[in-house]
């Protein structure tokens, strides 16, 4: 009998410790399955799938909003599917969850079947105004294929996400303002642009801020053109590995060459 049970401690131990026996998917919490959907992607599709139907009725929000994720991207091996993305997705947006509204218009401004820039802008408007970051970039690219036309808006947005720390929202920023320098020759919004990129600091985008300032000071229409500052920040992008500088600085050594002769 001692050695029965002995046997059947040891099979338990070893269960527990293969990860078999106590891993069910009765002991995966919601809050796991949001853990892995969002971050990890460890769990099964049974225990994911397990988990959002036991509490779709208690937490119909996040079990939506986590059906809505799986199907946008289509994860744990499940099919991407627009429109069941699109189902789960509108219910927690339309009851005020910013990443639901986020994905959701992110899906209705792509270009899919389901495309629909007016809706689509408007979540992402709502999100962003929430402090979305992923929001405010979508939003801002819809700006600038014309798709949206609220600058003073925008910038606002992109001003508050650099703040925030999106280097990809600063240079963003940067570029909309200096555009509006362009149009309005504002030798004045020009030099603040410029300043605002020299003092913003930049850790991964630091080629694309050295090649912003190339332009705000190489461009022959700049209201602050300078071609001793463009070939500095020139250098300095291709010392970054920025390709364009890269080859630029090739072009006008060749025709600088050519000129010698």
């Amino acid at each position: 009998m001692k050695e029965k049970i002995l046997i059947l401690f040891f099979l338990l131990v070893s269960n527990v410790i293969s990860g078999k026996g106590f891993e069910k998917e009765h002991l995966v919490t919601i809050e796991m399955v949001e853990n892995d959907i969002l971050h990890n992607r460890r769990l099964n599709v049974s225990q994911i799938l397990y988990a959002l139907e036991r509490n779709k009725v208690t937490n119909p929000l996040k079990v939506n909003y986590l059906y809505g994720v799986i199907y946008y991207f289509g994860d744990y091996g499940l099919d991407k599917d627009n429109d069941k993305a699109y189902h789960h997705l509108k219910i927690p947006a339309d009851n005020g969850d910013i990443s639901a509204a986020y994905l959701l218009g992110t899906l209705l401004v792509d270009d899919s079947p389901l495309n629909d820039i007016e809706n689509g802008i408007e979540y992402l408007k709502f999100a962003s105004d929430r402090g979305s970051v992923d929001a405010i970039l979508n939003l801002y690219e819809m700006y600038r294929i014309g798709k949206y036309k609220d600058e003073e808006h925008i910038l606002k947005l992109l001003s508050y996400a650099a703040k925030n720390g999106s280097e990809e929202s600063a240079i963003q920023y940067a570029d909309t303002l200096f555009n509006i320098s362009l149009i309005e020759q504002s030798d004045k919004k020009a030099q603040s642009v410029a300043l605002f990129l020299i003092d913003y600091n930049f850790k991964l985008l630091k080629r694309e801020k050295f090649y912003l300032l190339s332009g705000i000071y190489g461009l022959s229409n700049s209201p602050i053109y300078n071609e001793i500052k463009r070939d500095h920040y020139l250098n300095l992008a291709a010392r970054e590995g920025h390709s364009f500088a890269i080859r630029l600085l090739d072009e006008i050594d060749f025709i600088k060459a050519n000129k010698k002769h």
